[in-house]
């Protein structure tokens, strides 16, 4: 059993003497979304903003769960929602980031940056994103590394390093970096289509 799975089951308990609970939640909701139950994770942390709707880092978090189940519209939302509540937020500040990219608005991406905001541990994934979009792949590898030493699950920032390594001519790590992608989500469409391709 694992400990996430353990600790699941802990909030649960909890949560049957403590059901209005906004914290106990959101744990769960962020737990369940680390057991790969996406739709869990949403409806528990959307129940956690319901209840406790000023908490910056509920909305931050609805915003990265919404923009790994592909919804990449209401993910920007939540994450200018959360801003909105703290404008020095800076994990929401990244997740916004990340979503500019997706939608192809790099010149905002990239001022969001060089305002300064999203100085968090993920800025080094969007400035290593940054980084592969001007073709400073090298710089990108460093980036990744870096940020993938206290994120090691973030399986998006494991498919950018191999794009990253695709990137320097380094073949071999860049189809170890695409498996990891694989490994930690087998429904990354990109991870397997560029490690077929490597």
């Amino acid at each position: 059993m694992s400990l996430v799975y353990e600790m699941a089951q802990g909030c649960q308990v909890a949560l049957q003497a403590d059901p209005e609970n906004p914290e106990l939640l959101h744990r769960l909701g962020r737990l369940m979304g680390q057991l790969g139950q996406q739709d869990l994770e949403l409806a528990l942390v959307g129940q956690a903003i319901a209840r406790a709707p000023a908490v910056p880092s509920y909305h931050a978090d609805l915003g990265d769960a919404l923009l790994r189940a592909g919804h990449v519209a209401d993910a920007r939302a939540a994450f200018e929602q959360s801003l909105s509540i703290d404008p020095d937020g800076g994990t929401a500040a990244a997740g916004l980031a990340d979503v500019l990219l997706d939608m192809g608005d790099v010149a905002g991406a990239g001022a969001l940056v060089a305002a300064g905001i999203g100085d968090c541990p993920r800025r080094g994934r969007v400035l290593a994103r940054l980084a592969i979009l001007d073709g400073r792949t090298a710089e990108a590898v460093d980036l990744l590394v870096g940020y993938l030493q206290t994120a090691s699950t973030d399986a998006t920032a494991c498919f950018y390093l191999g794009v990253a390594l695709q990137g320097e001519d380094m073949l071999e790590p860049a189809v170890a970096a695409y498996r990891q992608a694989v490994g930690l989500d087998p429904d990354l469409f990109e991870a397997h289509a560029n490690l077929a391709t490597v």
